[in-house]
């Protein structure tokens, strides 16, 4: 494996993921409304499809790097 394979490897086990818990608190305080400011998309709706019948397409984001050397790293 080469050095950056290594890196990548490393930062993807270290990564800061958001539990379930977190991710349903997270649309609910959005009012399942996109943050991101040019979107503004609703993202919970009903759904024929899911056995749930809901259907989501939100995505919980960090604002700055979910590893060390992630994109939007912020040096502490």
């Amino acid at each position: 494996m080469t050095q950056g394979k290594a890196d990548r490897s490393s930062a993807i086990k270290n990564r800061h993921e958001f539990s379930q818990k977190n991710k349903e608190l997270i649309a609910k305080r959005a009012g399942n409304i996109c943050s991101f400011p040019d979107c503004r998309q609703i993202t919970t709706g009903p759904s024929d499809d899911r056995l749930s019948g809901v259907s989501q397409i939100g995505v919980a984001a960090h604002i700055t790097a979910a590893s060390v050397g992630g994109p939007a790293m912020i040096p502490l």
